[in-house]
């Protein structure tokens, strides 16, 4: 079989667009969910209320939702998403006490000396000590300073997860032309192929080379895969991304997508996949027997991706 054709390619950038519509969407929708969870938080904080997990929780909520409203606006900027995010997980911890200090203004155990406003509040809060464990005797009360201290670091937590979550749908794939998210396709497993070997051939243009080492989808402990994403409406005509993916399992069995190496390529690369992908191109008259996918393959060597 001839060898693989090689790519001008380019690296892979967010495209950065950020539509007003799209923009008003996204900080209207997560601050409402902002203030809704900064409200359950509260109502938790008078009933039950467990440190650390729930402020992390919210964040999670909070992310999970900016994470659809970026997807819904169409936000391409990843800082745009990651600080509107991080605003509305600021503005989540700060309603939450607002919301206690609201309740308390009419805690019979105030009057005499109601705080004049919130931060006043939150001062008394720090007085009174934030109580780790249980209640009475055995709790722990990490006094005024290290009140302080946790409620910032509960805040981090909670800004951390919103961040987190709703920042990487804006740096996926957008078509511009038809104004929608290009969808990812899984091409094949790469158990064979060094992580770094993997990234360079992207990066080249070598991706019907990297393609050829790969073995199908599913079974095994592969946990490095060859993706691309193009436009379901321009297919060809537009620019596919190429990307190494590397997926790990925790404990408890969920996956963790983390992206290697991304490269922009042409779109007739599509045309090329199926012709190059060895499991699936029917075997040359000149082969004795089909390729076994568990061999270690011998084509792809880190100097075949070498920069020229």
């Amino acid at each position: 079989m001839p060898r693989a054709p090689r790519f001008d390619v380019e690296p892979f950038q967010p495209d950065g667009g950020v539509p007003p519509a799209g923009f008003l969407l996204l900080v209207g929708g997560v601050l409402a969910t902002a203030a809704f969870l900064g409200f359950l938080l509260a109502v938790a904080v008078e009933s039950f209320y467990l440190v650390v997990l729930f402020p992390i929780i919210a964040g999670a909520l909070l992310g999970g939702a900016g994470r659809g409203l970026v997807r819904a606006g169409r936000i391409r900027s990843p800082a745009v998403a990651g600080t509107v995010a991080a605003v509305a997980g600021l503005a989540m911890m700060f309603l939450m006490h607002y919301f206690c200090y609201i309740h308390d203004l009419y805690n019979a155990g105030l009057v005499g000396a109601p705080p004049i406003n919130v931060f006043q509040y939150i001062n008394l809060e720090a007085h009174e000590g934030v109580l780790i464990g249980e209640n009475g005797a055995n709790g722990i009360n990490l006094g005024y300073v290290g009140s302080y201290i946790y409620f910032a670091f509960e805040t981090l937590l909670a800004v951390g997860f919103a961040v987190g979550l709703a920042y990487g749908p804006a740096a996926e794939p957008f078509c511009r032309s038809c104004n929608r998210w290009k969808q990812g396709r899984t091409l094949a497993a790469l158990p064979h192929v060094p992580q770094r070997v993997a990234v360079d051939a992207v990066e080249v243009g070598a991706l019907l080379d990297l393609l050829d080492t790969g073995v199908p989808i599913g079974g095994g402990n592969n946990n490095q895969f060859l993706k691309v994403f193009a436009c379901p409406q321009c297919g060809g005509a537009g620019t596919v991304a190429a990307a190494v993916e590397q997926i790990t399992m925790d404990s408890r069995g969920r996956g963790r997508t983390k992206l290697l190496g991304r490269s922009v390529y042409p779109g007739e690369v599509l045309a090329l996949i199926e012709e190059y992908s060895p499991w699936r191109r029917p075997p040359a008259a000149s082969e004795a027997a089909p390729r076994d996918v568990d061999d270690r393959p011998s084509e792809l060597r880190r100097d075949d991706v070498r920069l020229e």
